[in-house]
């Protein structure tokens, strides 16, 4: 297929962990099919890695933001355009990514991805989308009133309507 980052020719460029990756002539970037990028990736999470993301950052250069506007990529398999995530919520590392056909990294993302990994990032981001999902949680619903509550309550306003009308 077409590469998203250039257009040029994407060629299976050779295996790694069983994964064949597709490499661009043009730009360097990689596509992935779904569930290889996290086949590359297992297994870098250290017995101990940082316990706060500001020893994270000392240990990983946070990787160069692409200078050019942000573009939406197409999907090279089905045409659609894909979404850019920020790899493990906390990594500055933004792939493209297709959920039904795989992602695409540009240079050097996939090895800022295995540095953010070898230095603990994982465990942090997912602290970091727990802890986001908390805040994002709406508050919990009044308890429902009991049904014999309601009859009272109906029972009691049948009661003012009927004094009010015929007494």
């Amino acid at each position: 297929g077409d590469c998203p980052g250039c257009g040029a020719t994407l060629y299976a460029s050779g295996a790694a962990h069983g994964v064949e990756i597709d490499a661009c002539t043009g730009c360097g970037g990689m596509w992935l099919d779904v569930g290889e990028l996290e086949i590359l990736t297992a297994g870098l999470d250290p017995a101990e890695g940082a316990t706060s993301e500001a020893e994270l950052r000392q240990r990983v250069a946070r990787p160069r933001l692409r200078d050019e506007e942000i573009r939406y990529r197409e999907c090279p398999r089905c045409r659609e355009v894909m979404l850019r995530r920020n790899f493990g919520v906390i990594s500055g590392v933004i792939v493209d990514e297709c959920a039904r056909h795989g992602v695409f990294l540009d240079a050097g993302e996939l090895e800022a991805i295995e540095a953010f990994l070898r230095a603990g990032g994982r465990a942090l981001g997912d602290a970091a989308r727990a802890s986001a999902r908390a805040r994002m949680m709406p508050p919990a619903p009044e308890p429902l009133p009991s049904p014999a509550r309601v009859r009272a309550r109906e029972r009691a306003a049948g009661d003012v309507l009927w004094d009010l009308l015929f007494r």
